[in-house]
C-alpha cells in the first residue's frame, strides 16, 4: 500500500470496487433467484390466503418488472441504486402483503426478519446503506397502524414488530462486521498487487540490466581473449610451456565465462519475450552428427560408448538450427557429466507426420529421483544443491532446454525408474514453417554456417561481440570442462603423496609442508604454483581425501576450499579442530561464498582465516607466511616449555641433593663439637687420675719399704736378737 494512500482514499477505492463488478454480480444473482422464488409462492398464496390473492399478485407482479428491469439494465448502470431499491421493492411487496392480510399482526412479517438477515450476505452494501433500508421499512412497518384502523392489542403489536427490528440490528451489525473484513481483505489485496507490480518492475529491470550488460561485459572479455589467442598463436613472441598451460587455462576458463553470460543473456530475452526463433529448413540428421562428432572424442576420454539411433530415417524440418544445437549440447553434455566411465549415452530419434521429431537422450548414468523429474527443468535447479555435490552447474542449461523447445512449439521432459538408472531426456519438435523468405539471401561463414540477412544484420549490433574461430569448439567448452575436471579428480588420487611445486623451484625440503585441498583442476594448479615457489606442498581433490592425508602426516598448514565432493571445507575444519592430535594445524578457507554468515561459520569451526575469491597471490602469500610462522613460533614455545620443565626437573633434584648435603653437614658439624667437647673433658679429667695414679706409685714404694722393714724386724725378734738399730735397716 502506498504510503501517501490515507485511509479516507483507500476507503474510497474500496467503495467504488464493491460498488462496481462485485455489486453488479451479487445484484444480478438475487434478482434472478427471488424471481424464481417469486414464480413459486404465487401458486401458494392462491392456496394459502384465496381471500387475498389478487392483492398479493399485483405486488409480485410489480416486484416481477422491477425484477426484470434490474437484472436486463438497471443492475449494470446503477448498481448501488439498483441494490438498494431491489430491497426497498421486496419490502414493498412484502409491507403491501401484510397490510392486505390485517397489519403488523401478519404471519408475514415473518418476511421482513429474512429480508433483513439475507441483506448483508447477499450484496457488499456498508452499514450505513443497510441501516438507511432497515430504517425505511421498518418504519413503514410501524406506521402501519396510522393508516389502518389502530392496534387493537399493543402487546400484539409489540411482539410483531420486535422480531423485524431484532432482524434489522442483526442486519446492521453484520454489515459492519462483513464490511470491515471485506475492507480488510481489499486492502491486502491491494498491497499483494502493488508488491506483485513492483516485482515484475524489478523483474523487469533485472531483464533490462542483464540484456544491457551483456555488451559490457562482452567488451573486456574480447579484449582478454583476443590477446590470449594472438599469445597462444606466437604473434607477441614465444611464450615458455609453463605461461602457456596458464594462458590455456585462461582462455578457457574465459569461454565458459562467455558462454554463461549467452545463456544468461538468452533467459533474459525468453523473459521480455525478445528471443525470437528463426525457422528454417535443416537436415535435423546433419545437425546431430555435427553435434556428436564434437562431443564423441570428449566421451572416448572419458571411456563412456557414444552411439546414435535412427538418424537415418529422419527428413528435413523446420527449426532454428542456433537454438537446436543448443539444446543438443546441453541434452548430451549433462548426460556426459552424470554418466560414469564404462557407461553409454544414446541418441535416437523418431519421426512422425503429425507430431514431427521426437528425440531422445538416453544415458546408464546416475539417474533422477522420480519427485525431481519435473523440477530439473526450473530455472537454477539442481538435483544436488548441497555443498557437497560432485559436480559443477549453473542450473540453467535444461531451463534454456524447455524454453527453446516451447518457443518452437515443442515440449520436453525427462524420464527415470529412480536413482542408478540411468536416465532419458525426450523432445518432440513439430515440422514447423520457415520463418525466412525462400528468395532471401543466405551467407554461408567459412565454418560452413548459413547466415540469412536478419541474422546478419543483427549480428553486426553486437558491439565488441567476440565470436571464437572454433565456433563447434566454443559451443561444446562446457562439456570439455566437464570432462577435463573427471580425469582431474581421477588423476589427483595419487596426488595427495605428491609435490606439486613448479618444475625447477629450489624449495627446501626442510620448508614447512602446506595441504592444499582443492576440487577444481585449474585452482588447484594454481595455488600449488603460487604455495609451491616458497613451500613444500600436498594435493587432494576433495574433505575426504584431504582428511586422510592429514591424519597419514601432520602439514604445517591446510589451504582448503569450501565446497567440493564428499566433504565439505568446513566439514574438514571440523574434523581437524575436534581431533586433539590435529587441532593445532591452522587451517585457510579459500571459496567464492564471501557471505559474511559463511565466513561466521568458518571461523566458528575454528578456521584460522577466511580467503575470497578472486584473490590476490600476494595477499594469499602474506596469510600462508603469517600463519605458518606463527605455526613455528608455537612449536618453538613448545619446545622451550619443554626444555624449561626439563631443567625445573634437574634443579629441582639439585636443591634435593644440596639439602641432603647440608643435613650430612650439620650432623657432622655436631659430631665433630661432641669430639671436641670429650677431648677437653678427658684433659680434664687426665690431670687428677695422673696426680693420683703416681701418688699411689710413690705410696706402693713406701708401703713396700715399710713392709721390708716390717719383715726384718720380724725375724729379728723370732731369733732372739735384740732391737736392730734403725739407721742399720
Amino acid at each position: 500500500m502506498p504510503a501517501e494512500e490515507s485511509h479516507a482514499q483507500l476507503h474510497s477505492l474500496y467503495r467504488a470496487e464493491m460498488g462496481g463488478e462485485l455489486m453488479v454480480r451479487s445484484l444480478r444473482t438475487a434478482a434472478g433467484v427471488v424471481f424464481l422464488l417469486n414464480q413459486v409462492f404465487k401458486p401458494l398464496d392462491y392456496l394459502a390466503f384465496p381471500e387475498h390473492f389478487s392483492v398479493f399478485l399485483s405486488a409480485r407482479l410489480c416486484l416481477d418488472a422491477v425484477m426484470i428491469a434490474i437484472f436486463l439494465r438497471a443492475g449494470t448502470r446503477w448498481p448501488t441504486g439498483s441494490s438498494i431499491v431491489f430491497l426497498l421493492a421486496i419490502g414493498a411487496m412484502l409491507l403491501s402483503m401484510v397490510a392486505a392480510d390485517g397489519g403488523v399482526e401478519s404471519e408475514y412479517t415473518t418476511g421482513l426478519v429474512l429480508l433483513f438477515c439475507g441483506i448483508p450476505v447477499l450484496f457488499p452494501l456498508s452499514a450505513l446503506q443497510v441501516g438507511a433500508t432497515v430504517a425505511v421499512l421498518f418504519a413503514s412497518l410501524v406506521s402501519m397502524p396510522l393508516f389502518m384502523d389502530g392496534v387493537e392489542s399493543w402487546r400484539t403489536f409489540a411482539i410483531h414488530t420486535l422480531f423485524p427490528l431484532s432482524g434489522g440490528v442483526v442486519a446492521i451489525a453484520s454489515a459492519a462486521l462483513l464490511d470491515r473484513i471485506r475492507f480488510t481483505d481489499f486492502v491486502r489485496r491491494r498491497q499483494l498487487e502493488e508488491a506483485r507490480d513492483h516485482l515484475k518492475e524489478m523483474d523487469r529491470q533485472k531483464s533490462r540490466f542483464t540484456a544491457n550488460v551483456h555488451h559490457e561485459l562482452r567488451t573486456p572479455l574480447t579484449l582478454l581473449l583476443a590477446p590470449l589467442e594472438g599469445m597462444l598463436g606466437g604473434d607477441f613472441g614465444a611464450v615458455s610451456e609453463l605461461q602457456s598451460s596458464y594462458m590455456r587455462s585462461m582462455h578457457a576458463n574465459g569461454l565458459r565465462l562467455l558462454k554463461l553470460i549467452n545463456n544468461l543473456l538468452d533467459l533474459a530475452k525468453i523473459e521480455s519475450n525478445q528471443l525470437e526463433v528463426k525457422r528454417r529448413k535443416i537436415s535435423i540428421q546433419k545437425l546431430v552428427e555435427d553435434t556428436l562428432a564434437g562431443t564423441r572424442p570428449l566421451a572416448e576420454r572419458r571411456g563412456i560408448a557414444l552411439e546414435t539411433r535412427g538418424l537415418e530415417a529422419l527428413p528435413e524440418i523446420c527449426v532454428d538450427p542456433d537454438a537446436i544445437e543448443k539444446v543438443l549440447v546441453n541434452l548430451v553434455g549433462n548426460a556426459l557429466k552424470f554418466t560414469e566411465a564404462g557407461g553409454r549415452i544414446e541418441v535416437g530419434t523418431a519421426f512422425d507426420p503429425e507430431e514431427g521429431v521426437h528425440l531422445v537422450v538416453a544415458d546408464t548414468g546416475q539417474g533422477i529421483p522420480p519427485d525431481q523429474l519435473e523440477r530439473i527443468f526450473d530455472r537454477f535447479a539442481q538435483v544436488d544443491s548441497s555443498g557437497t555435490r560432485k559436480h559443477e552447474g549453473t542450473g540453467i542449461g535444461l531451463s534454456l532446454v524447455k524454453e527453446l523447445i516451447a518457443l518452437h512449439g515443442g515440449r520436453v521432459w525427462a524420464e527415470s525408474e529412480g536413482v542408478g538408472c540411468g536416465a532419458e531426456m525426450h523432445v518432440n519438435l513439430p515440422k514447423g514453417a520457415p520463418d525466412w523468405l525462400e528468395d532471401e539471401d543466405v551467407l554461408s561463414t567459412e565454418s560452413g554456417r548459413e547466415l540469412g540477412v536478419a541474422d546478419s544484420l543483427a549480428a553486426m549490433e553486437g558491439e565488441g561481440s567476440f565470436e571464437p574461430e572454433d565456433r563447434g569448439a566454443f559451443a561444446l567448452v562446457e562439456i570439455e570442462r566437464n570432462v577435463e575436471r573427471e580425469e582431474s579428480q581421477c588423476a589427483a588420487d595419487t596426488d595427495v603423496s605428491g609435490n606439486d611445486a613448479p618444475s625447477g623451484s629450489m624449495v627446501d625440503a626442510e620448508a614447512p609442508e602446506i595441504l592444499i585441498v582443492e576440487d577444481n583442476t585449474d585452482m588447484r594448479k594454481l595455488i600449488a604454483y603460487l604455495i609451491g615457489r616458497e613451500f613444500n606442498v600436498r594435493l587432494a581433490r576433495n574433505g575426504r581425501k584431504g582428511l586422510d592425508a592429514v591424519r597419514a602426516r601432520r602439514p604445517d598448514l591446510v589451504l582448503t576450499d569450501v565446497m567440493m565432493p564428499e566433504m565439505t571445507g568446513t566439514e574438514l575444519c571440523r574434523a581437524i579442530k575436534d581431533d586433539p592430535e590435529t587441532a593445532g594445524i591452522p587451517v585457510v578457507l579459500v571459496t567464492s561464498k564471501a557471505e559474511r554468515a559463511m565466513k561466521i561459520e568458518g571461523l566458528e569451526l575454528g578456521a584460522d582465516d577466511y580467503v575470497a575469491k578472486p584473490f590476490h597471490p600476494r595477499e594469499l602469500m602474506a596469510r600462508v607466511r603469517s600463519l605458518v610462522r606463527v605455526r613455528r613460533l608455537q612449536e618453538e614455545v613448545v619446545l622451550r616449555n619443554v626444555e624449561l620443565e626439563e631443567s625445573n626437573r634437574n634443579l629441582g633434584r639439585a636443591l634435593s641433593d644440596l639439602r641432603e648435603a647440608e643435613v650430612q653437614l650439620v650432623q657432622a658439624e655436631r659430631l665433630a663439637a661432641v669430639g671436641e667437647l670429650a677431648a677437653g673433658v678427658a684433659h680434664e679429667i687426665n690431670n687428677p687420675v695422673n696426680f693420683a695414679a703416681n701418688a699411689l706409685r710413690a705410696l706402693e714404694v713406701y708401703v713396700e719399704d715399710v713392709r721390708v722393714v716390717a719383715s726384718h724386724m720380724a725375724a729379728m725378734a723370732e731369733s732372739g736378737v735384740g732391737s736392730p738399730d734403725p739407721q742399720q735397716i
